[in-house]
């Protein structure tokens, strides 16, 4: 008897290995994969404008038209509407060339990446009253400045089909892989989060219509497979260390080779070994294994030029 339904992994017409040039933007979700993939060896390029979970504001960060800078009325610090809290800077000429050098940046990458993971976690926005564009964070600024919304697909679907055309004229080759995001926005409400997740949805649909771009069920592993709290954190919103596990693994059999994931095992151990404990505070075992580390990092990569330790 089967107690739960297996979510069918769409069939890939590319593959990725160490050599392939990936990059992951949007939701916290995102950064998950992200270190997964940073840790079997690769060098991935994860959210350089901060973790952004409407698609509006991201796709205004991939684009590089405008970054709305303001100062922030309870610190002194400049931010910017358009990105993450986490960006800020003491002075606003500072924070700009940030801003600048950081699209500079992604856009070179753009030119040479391989695949592109965008990963949309709401479509509830905050909309700015100054400027009347969905804010990327809200910065702690007070709710009067803002009129939530639950932004139409529609609009979305008209953003990301110019953010397509943009992207393709950058890189033709680029592989675009949309997911979900499977954290629900609880504060929204639990029905209110259904109804955000099903405008994201109408986005990634009408998205596929387009050539290379791909879906890959994050959000189904996780709400439709592992349908327990016990997968989830504290907070029952956020997929626990098995959870995300549960989604590398299918993550890894979708993209993977067989020859890549014998690499991503071998990176793994090494890993594992590096990161051991040393309880001892013996100078000549401590040296020891400083060299047996150095060995083994050695030995991999001359096995594995094209991994990253």
């Amino acid at each position: 008897m089967k107690f739960k339904i297996d979510t069918v992994l769409p069939k890939y017409p590319f593959e990725i290995t160490h050599d392939s040039k990936i990059a992951l933007l949007g939701s916290c979700f995102s950064d998950e994969i992200a270190q997964k993939l940073n840790h079997a060896g690769w060098n991935v390029c994860s959210n350089p404008f901060g973790i952004i979970f409407h698609p509006s504001p991201l796709s205004e960060c991939i684009l590089g038209n405008v970054f709305r800078v303001f100062k922030a009325q309870n610190s002194n610090y400049y931010s910017s509407w358009s990105v993450a809290h986490s960006l800020k800077c003491q002075s606003e000429e500072e924070f700009r060339s940030e801003l600048i050098k950081r699209h500079e940046n992604f856009q070179r990458l753009m030119k040479e990446l391989d695949v592109l993971f965008v990963t949309f976690g709401t479509g509830f926005g905050y909309r700015l009253k100054e400027d009347g564009k969905i804010a990327a964070n809200c910065h702690k600024e007070h709710t009067s400045f803002f009129e939530k919304e639950l932004t139409e697909a529609q609009q979305m679907i008209q953003e990301w089909e110019v953010v397509l055309g943009y992207l393709k004229e950058l890189n033709p080759t680029l592989k675009i892989v949309c997911t979900i995001s499977p954290v629900r926005h609880i504060k929204d409400g639990v029905i209110e989060n259904n109804f955000s997740k099903a405008r994201l949805f109408e986005l990634v649909g009408a998205l596929l219509e387009n050539e290379n771009v791909y879906y890959f069920p994050s959000y189904e592993l996780v709400i439709d497979e592992l349908r327990d709290y016990r997968f989830y954190k504290k907070d029952l919103v956020h997929p626990n260390d098995i959870a995300v596990e549960y989604v590398w693994e299918h993550f890894a059999h979708s993209f993977f080779t067989s020859a890549t994931k014998e690499i991503v095992n071998a990176v793994s151990k090494f890993k594992d070994f590096e990161h051991h404990r040393i309880v001892s505070n013996n100078q000549s075992e401590i040296s020891a294994f400083k060299l047996a580390v150095q060995e083994k990092k050695t030995k991999l990569l001359k096995l594995y030029p094209n991994i990253q330790l």
